[in-house]
């Protein structure tokens, strides 16, 4: 599962193949396409544990009921983690082959527990995505002008083409 899905030896796409092929049973890759954040998530709800490089592909993960091994590569990974209390985490300057694995390994041997754990952290998410909406209302009753369209979704007038890019579509690779 990539981060983007634009094609190239320096995208996320060449690296997933790249890290499948060093695997003795090379894993499944999901097709290296746009996909909503739901669609997203209900991929990655299939997987039993994920390896992420990334701040979206790790809430994704705890979003979908997947233990994440988290590889915080920059502070705001690091806040992350902090936040969530994420259990199976190190910065990417600790980051080892081993220790890599003893994480995966304990998280997939132990997934049902950390699993319990991530629950709660999860309906935290939650409420902060219900209040990160809470005042929309507000300023969709404001008066309009032509610089500030309604903020309620309003259908399109013709069909969108998703972009290539897609910042809410982060993330490494799956463990089924």
């Amino acid at each position: 599962f990539c981060n983007e899905c634009r094609d190239g030896d320096d995208y996320d796409a060449a690296a997933a193949r790249q890290v499948a092929s060093l695997m003795p049973a090379p894993p499944p890759v999901a097709p290296n396409l746009y996909y909503s954040p739901e669609e997203a998530i209900a991929l990655i709800s299939r997987a039993q544990l994920s390896i992420s490089f990334r701040y979206h592909f790790t809430v994704f993960s705890v979003l979908a009921g997947v233990v994440p091994v988290t590889v915080a590569r920059s502070q705001k990974m690091v806040g992350l983690v902090e936040d969530l209390e994420l259990p199976l985490s190190c910065t990417i300057e600790k980051l080892t082959a081993p220790r890599l694995v003893e994480m995966a390994v304990d998280g997939f041997t132990r997934r049902e527990t950390y699993n319990s754990q991530l629950a709660a952290r999860r309906k935290i998410l939650e409420a902060r995505a219900e209040a990160n909406l809470a005042f929309l209302p507000e300023l969709d009753s404001a008066p309009r002008t032509a610089a500030r369209p309604p903020m309620t979704p309003q259908p399109p007038s013709t069909p969108s083409t998703p972009k290539a890019v897609h910042p809410n579509t982060n993330g490494v690779i799956m463990v089924p």
